[in-house]
């Protein structure tokens, strides 16, 4: 998806969890206690995407990192001390004093980053489970399997989609989710009567705002935007060597086959150019790595697609790559 479909998509998925159903609304303060939304929540719920369980504890693990300082300003709670503990297998229950340190947490200017940060790498899964699904899935499609496997998980929106006709549409979608209805052992599938306005609200969105001038010719030529692999390099903002995190990358880079030159990057190898790669690898764009390692190899690949900037006198755009 293109930065402006995202913001589409954030917009959408905000208000129908927790911005009241209004376009563009979104609460980062939503918080929600043990069996609030149903009786299968064994804790809390955190945050405007409702993060719940274990997706809360993240975030606040994300936000403790991202800014310890604030994190133990507004912690007058001892909630950094449940960060290594399971939220969900425990059933934590938090007390009214743990509850507002939570939401005071949250909405910390970190929290409020981390709260955006966490949803942008949650729905680059769903896309990406979407698309492996069916690479030729349109992105209003995309987006109807990313607020269904938001809302229920994997498995139900597979179903939905499973009997749905294609080429996907958002009606066609909507009419395969309503047929969760006819099953009366279960009020609680995600097509059931409780969820119906949340999708209705999501269909009008798509047809009112993913109009023909939000997509864009690199979309309908290669499938694969530079805001793409834009989007997976944010989501990689932090990672370093000293947290651990940039094997994710290396791990990434060496799951691509066959290996550049046949050589696996190893943790002690420099792996700037490598992040390149990597990204594109899960963006999906591996005609951009082909089976360069070097940076000479990759610089005329980029220069060849006249994006390569040299002498620093252009302001760059997102998407260029400098040196």
């Amino acid at each position: 998806m293109t930065e402006k479909q995202m913001e589409i998509l954030t917009n959408i998925i905000g208000a129908v969890e927790s911005g009241g159903q209004i376009y563009g609304n979104r609460r980062y303060d939503a918080y929600s206690g043990k069996g609030a939304n149903s009786a299968n929540e064994k804790t809390c719920t955190l945050g405007w995407a409702q993060n719940y369980g274990n997706e809360g504890r993240k975030l606040c693990k994300m936000i403790l990192e991202a800014d310890p300082d604030a994190f133990r300003k507004a912690d007058t709670a001892g909630i950094e001390a449940k960060l290594n503990t399971d939220w969900v297998a425990t059933g934590w229950d938090p007390n009214s004093k743990e509850k507002a340190a939570l939401i005071a947490i949250i909405t910390t200017d970190a929290g409020k980053r981390c709260q955006d940060e966490l949803f942008s790498q949650l729905m680059e899964t769903y896309i990406a489970s979407a698309l492996a699904y069916d690479k030729t899935m349109s992105v209003a499609a995309q987006m109807m399997w990313c607020e269904i496997e938001h809302l229920g998980g994997l498995g139900p929106v597979k179903r939905i989609f499973g009997r749905a006709s294609k080429p996907y549409t958002v009606d066609g979608i909507y009419a395969s989710l309503i047929l969760d209805q006819n099953d009366t052992s279960n009020s609680n599938q995600v097509g059931d009567k409780i969820y119906q306005s949340r999708h209705q609200c999501c269909v009008r969105w798509i047809k009112q705002y993913l109009t023909d001038d939000t997509e864009t010719e690199e979309e309908a030529t290669v499938g694969v935007t530079a805001q793409d692999v834009l989007a997976v390099m944010r989501s990689w903002i932090g990672y370093s060597e000293s947290n651990g995190k940039y094997r994710e990358i290396l791990n990434i880079y060496n799951s691509h086959k066959p290996l550049a030159r046949g050589y696996a990057i190893q943790p002690g190898d420099a792996w700037c150019d490598a992040t390149v790669s990597a990204a594109a690898i899960k963006a999906g764009a591996v005609d951009l790595i082909g089976t360069e390692v070097g940076c000479e190899e990759h610089i005329q690949i980029f220069k060849n697609k006249g994006i390569w900037i040299e002498d620093g006198t252009i302001t760059p755009q997102p998407g260029d790559i400098i040196v």
